[in-house]
């Protein structure tokens, strides 16, 4: 089972809800998106990069001519690289289920899944603009966890405005793939889960989930689960501003954000977060 959306979309949150259970072995951000999918790529039906100049390219080792031989020898590289990464992290019975947490490669959500078939599909999907918007807490504040990490590579800071206009195109990309992912599969294969509704009701989102995934949890086993996932239970040295757990409170963006900011967003996401149901028009 995939966990596609985007990064800071409850991703960790719902691999910690999923990752106590026997059934299931959890992995974090495989990457195996990023190998398969150039991350600026505009990539179509999960072909690959396989549009444009590069589609009819001789040079190009993932040209369109040569995928029906690769196709097949990529399935089992995946399913023998997963096999041997499990038994070596410890799962030997590998469990029933494996759940992989993938949101830097949601972009290659549809090749991954075109890959693999059989797989069933988590789309984690939460507002574009939150989404952005905790980027910018964790990845450009001053005091953040990952600014501190970019400091110490002597990489440079990143202009905040280019920064947001980045993050909103690649939330709209990630988000187009992981619905081409979706749309790919089976009504049992896929489940749609939104942010903002397991927060609002952690327990019977969960519940929805792991019927869903055919398990049989009592009432007890899933208030346990609930409530040690907790935002409030997690350390307070791991959550807040500049955290990684940072505040579970949709809409923030409206706060946090620049009218500059807040405008290029809804430039580039406005399309598709009002396909998706959020309140664009009156924000």
């Amino acid at each position: 089972m995939w966990i596609f959306g985007s990064p800071r979309s409850g991703s960790s949150w719902m691999l910690r809800l999923l990752g106590g259970r026997p059934e299931i072995a959890p992995v974090n951000e495989s990457y195996l998106g990023a190998h398969l999918v150039p991350v600026g790529g505009e990539v179509e039906a999960g072909e690959y990069y396989e549009h444009g100049e590069r589609a009819e390219d001789a040079s190009y080792f993932f040209a369109r001519d040569y995928m029906p031989v690769l196709r097949p020898l990529l399935h089992e590289l995946v399913l023998r690289g997963f096999d041997n990464q499990l038994r070596q992290m410890g799962y030997d019975p590998i469990p029933d289920w494996v759940a992989i947490k993938e949101p830097n490669g949601s972009h290659a959500a549809d090749t991954i899944v075109s890959l693999l078939p059989r797989s069933r599909m988590l789309f984690l999907l939460r507002d574009g603009r939150d989404v952005v918007d905790s980027l910018v807490d964790a990845m450009l504040g001053s005091d953040s966890w990952w600014a501190e990490r970019t400091r110490s590579l002597g990489r440079p800071p990143q202009e905040r405005l280019a920064f947001v206009s980045q993050h909103s195109s690649l939330w709209v990309r990630r988000t187009m793939a992981s619905q081409r992912a979706y749309d790919s599969l089976s009504d049992g294969q896929r489940l749609l889960v939104r942010y903002e509704e397991i927060l609002a009701d952690t327990p019977g989102q969960l519940r929805r989930i792991f019927d869903w995934l055919d398990f049989d949890v009592s009432e007890e086993d899933l208030a346990a689960v609930v409530e040690r996932q907790a935002f409030e239970s997690a350390p307070r040295d791991r959550r807040g501003p500049g955290k990684p757990m940072r505040a579970a409170t949709p809409g923030l963006w409206r706060e946090n954000l620049t009218e500059d900011e807040q405008r290029t967003m809804h430039e580039i996401m406005g399309q598709k977060l009002r396909e998706l149901g959020y309140d664009v028009d009156a924000a």
